[in-house]
């Protein structure tokens, strides 16, 4: 994704869909910028979210498969250009696909856990005692980063050498994203799974990125 994008301010929700009216066609995306909670005027209390368009292979979240629902119901707020991408998201699998939010995952050890990561993926951490209690202690920002990668992955061959080195990792303590908290050893050596990991592609999860604002620009007068 371009790294380079403007930034964009504008003054409500409506001057943003009017915006995207006029360059939803032609812009390469944008940094827009949002002020924090109980902000009403524009401050240093702000913060920007990337929005840039999706691609052929963009996957989808269960949670903008309902908002496309939630659009169509509300008097039909779905543009030809969304219904074109669902249309494209369904035809070539994208659509059933689309994987759970991070609270669906954040369990770890309930019933999110066991209806939503792989099975082979639990079993195999619950076989390496170091591995299930780094498993049990982590965040739930890095459980949704291991069950994204997984549900990215297309082939069996490639889950294997994502579950071994998933196993692998967290009996060494470590994690996909850097987490103060750490299980103690269960034991003295640690396991290896019996998979040899490979490299395998991340998921592109073209999630909004955000970054801080020290000092937005004038808001657009629409």
């Amino acid at each position: 994704m371009p790294a380079d994008l403007p930034m964009l301010t504008l003054a409500d929700a409506a001057a943003w869909s009017r915006w995207l009216g006029r360059s939803a066609d032609t812009s390469r995306g944008v940094w827009l910028t949002l002020a924090k909670k109980g902000t009403t005027t524009p401050t240093s209390l702000t913060y920007a979210q990337r929005y840039t368009p999706r691609t052929a292979k963009s996957t989808w979240s269960q949670r903008n498969v309902a908002h496309v629902a939630r659009l169509e119901a509300q008097g039909g707020r779905m543009t030809a250009r969304g219904w074109r991408a669902v249309e494209a998201a369904r035809a070539d699998g994208r659509w059933d696909a689309a994987y759970a939010g991070s609270a669906a995952v954040a369990s770890g050890t309930g019933t999110g856990a066991e209806q939503l990561l792989p099975p082979e993926f639990l079993a195999a951490v619950a076989g390496v005692p170091d591995a299930q209690a780094m498993w049990e202690v982590l965040t739930s920002r890095n459980r949704f980063a291991i069950y994204h990668r997984l549900h990215a992955l297309k082939t069996q061959a490639g889950r294997e050498r994502r579950v071994a080195a998933f196993v692998d990792m967290l009996a060494r303590g470590e994690t996909p994203y850097p987490q103060k908290q750490k299980a103690e050893p269960k034991s003295k050596s640690k396991s290896k799974s019996k998979f040899t990991p490979k490299s395998d592609s991340d998921s592109n999860l073209n999630s909004k990125q955000e970054r801080p604002v020290a000092n937005p620009i004038p808001i657009e007068n629409e």
